[in-house]
């Protein structure tokens, strides 16, 4: 057996302990040593813990880091596709009015033509999203 460890207790709180222990079916030396041992533990979980949150703050920053480069990437595609478009309406005459008809049947063809490609290209799986 290990070394005798006393401790002196105010009546209400051996009252207390002796109260916890019979619930608990343990003698009141059995629940200081479970108590010690549970603290003795909590100190472990503790730095388990820290480490957990360490862990997730590098996760969250990386996660961060990613959503900023995205957003960055997606500034300059916007401001690509809006010059492009710009660039097309510079540079792209009006449509006169005798061939407006047979000029929009041709773009609702390319635009049909644009979408099935689209269509096919997500059902590939070359898109994602």
């Amino acid at each position: 057996m290990g070394k005798l460890n006393a401790v002196r207790c105010d009546d209400d709180f051996q009252q207390a302990l002796e109260d916890v222990a019979k619930a608990r079916g343990w003698s009141v030396p059995g629940l200081f040593r479970e108590a010690a041992r549970q603290y003795i533990q909590g100190d472990e979980l503790h730095r388990a813990m820290v480490d957990l949150e360490k862990r997730q703050a590098g996760s969250f920053k990386a996660l961060h880091n990613e959503v900023r480069r995205m957003r960055s990437e997606m500034r300059e595609l916007m401001t690509m596709h809006e010059l492009f478009i710009k660039s097309y309406y510079v540079h792209t005459p009006p449509i006169p009015e005798d061939v407006k008809p047979e000029a929009k049947a041709r773009a609702l063809e390319r635009w049909e033509k644009l979408a099935s490609g689209v269509s096919d290209a997500k059902a590939a799986g070359f898109m994602k999203g």
